[in-house]
């Protein structure tokens, strides 16, 4: 099976290299918190999306993924997916407040 798998981020370097090194570093922190994907279901001849894309969390360091139908996603407008998703409002609100203005940070429940 052919799937998408999507990790959003941002970070402010100098350089799109530092910025992809940041990421980088992030990504392969064990401790990191940067465990969240948008999973979508790709057809395996056209490569045409298949249904909705799961938000799977992998906070157990991956020792497991679970498909979140509880609690809150932080979204910003024009990007497709969550940024992140969030056990209670409060937390997810916090998360929402520390990107601009601009990105149009906003809490969905699910």
């Amino acid at each position: 099976m052919l799937y998408r798998i999507e990790w959003l981020i941002d970070i402010d370097a100098e350089t799109p290299l530092d910025a992809a090194r940041e990421a980088l570093r992030i990504h392969r922190d064990p401790d990191s918190t940067a465990v969240v994907f948008s999973v979508a279901r790709l057809d395996d001849e056209t490569g045409a999306l298949v249904g909705d894309p799961e938000l799977v969390d992998l906070t157990a360091r991956g020792r497991y993924a679970e498909r979140r139908t509880r609690g809150y996603h932080v979204h910003a407008n024009g990007l497709r997916g969550a940024l992140s998703w969030h056990r209670t409002r409060a937390e997810a609100e916090a998360e929402a407040a520390r990107y601009p203005a601009s990105a149009g940070a906003h809490v969905v429940p699910l």
